[in-house]
């Protein structure tokens, strides 16, 4: 174990068996970063808002309007933020499919181990050149 890792254990003491668990059922364990605003951030337009009180237990966007329970935004949140980490794209695109390529830039699990796989193809022209015509 890495000083790292004992680290992170020491903040948090169930870490050490969602990790245990998380290997032995061969699901991949995805941890959030502490900063990661998962109450603040709009499920729905990806909108910041400002502190919340812990008491403010309905979350409501000023930029959509979505209104619903802080703890289920939440939670939303961090299954998008798991599932962009999963496959590796951004909150602004729902992947890579670079000229209708599936592979590029996906990650794919096997097991515990995980692998990136890229195209071995060149791109091509789409239709338009590089100024978008």
């Amino acid at each position: 174990m890495r000083v790292t890792q004992a680290f992170r254990f020491e903040l948090d003491p169930n870490a050490l068996q969602r990790e245990a668990l998380s290997k032995h059922i061969g699901a991949a364990l995805i941890v959030a970063p502490r900063s990661f605003p998962s109450t603040r951030l709009c499920s729905r337009c990806g909108h910041l808002q400002g502190r919340m009180p812990l008491s403010q237990r309905v979350f409501r966007c000023e930029a959509c309007g979505l209104e619903v329970d802080r703890d289920l935004n939440a939670a939303v949140n961090l299954q998008k933020y798991g599932l962009a980490h999963l496959t590796g794209s951004t909150g602004s695109s729902s992947g890579s499919h670079a000229c209708g390529d599936p592979s590029g830039g996906g990650t794919a699990f096997h097991g515990s181990r995980s692998t990136s796989y890229g195209s071995w193809k060149q791109e091509v022209a789409c239709g338009r050149d590089f100024l978008g015509r």
